[in-house]
């Protein structure tokens, strides 16, 4: 009661801002310095007992040293399994996101898949420039069951080009992923009034500034977003791409 907002360290006799851990409420410096009686960053997750949410000590990346609610070693801590690794938080529910669907760690997507970093390289031009569209949810190509591609990503269109990839999480695996489009464009698909058949309302189609997307007349009332296609497959299920058209692209009917 002599300390004002401090501590009292009584082999001292002197006001200090700790004396031990649970002195220390700030997520940024949980620990105390017992030699020096300062709040520090945290080492280790015992430290960050009782400080609020974040009771994991973060021991890398941007927020090491810093008491956060899980890492990537302590997804356990969340009631859901799944730690948004993005900012160490626990995400409220997983396991239930398909295909094509956002996501920021692998326990996010459904039994089968990954989360993994997509690409788009727009086919209407010779050389190849690639552009990231995105971390979403991906088939495994060895996945086995209801809708999976049971070794061929030929089984589940559009998703039909298969090929290495690293997930959010470290897990190296083939994936099943678009060929000629990205999330956003197969998303617009029939679904967006793009307006007009020109450039302006291409740009209405798929991600912002990409190109994944085009116009093209739905009916005698309305155009509509459609995608690029090489065959069939990079359609979705019901549809078929105009195969001798330039450039090729999914039809509405």
């Amino acid at each position: 009661e002599h300390c004002t907002d401090e501590r009292c360290d009584t082999d001292a006799g002197e006001c200090v801002a700790c004396v031990e851990d649970a002195d220390c409420t700030d997520p940024t410096a949980a620990k105390c310095d017992t030699t020096a009686h300062a709040c520090v960053a945290c080492d280790d997750s015992s430290q960050c007992a009782g400080v609020g949410d974040t009771n994991v000590c973060a021991t890398e990346g941007s927020r090491a040293g810093e008491c956060v609610e899980c890492t990537a070693d302590d997804r356990a801590s969340c009631a859901s399994g799944v730690c948004l690794l993005t900012d160490n938080a626990c995400a409220p529910e997983g396991g239930s996101a398909d295909a094509c669907t956002a996501c920021v760690a692998d326990a996010e997507c459904m039994a089968g898949m990954l989360c993994v970093p997509w690409t788009y390289d727009d086919p209407r031009t010779a050389e190849a420039d690639p552009v990231a569209a995105g971390t979403q949810c991906a088939w495994r190509q060895d996945a086995s069951g209801a809708g999976a591609p049971g070794g061929a990503c030929s089984t589940i269109r559009p998703y039909v080009r298969s090929g290495e990839a690293t997930s959010v999480d470290g897990v190296t695996a083939t994936v099943c992923t678009l060929a000629l489009s990205t999330c956003e464009a197969q998303a617009d698909f029939r679904s967006v009034d793009c307006m007009t058949l020109d450039a302006a309302g291409d740009a209405r189609c798929g991600m912002e500034g990409v190109g994944d997307g085009v116009c093209r007349m739905f009916d005698s009332a309305a155009n509509r977003c459609t995608v690029f296609c090489g065959s069939h497959d990079d359609c979705p299920v019901g549809f078929n791409c105009n195969t001798s058209g330039s450039p090729r692209v999914c039809q509405f009917m």
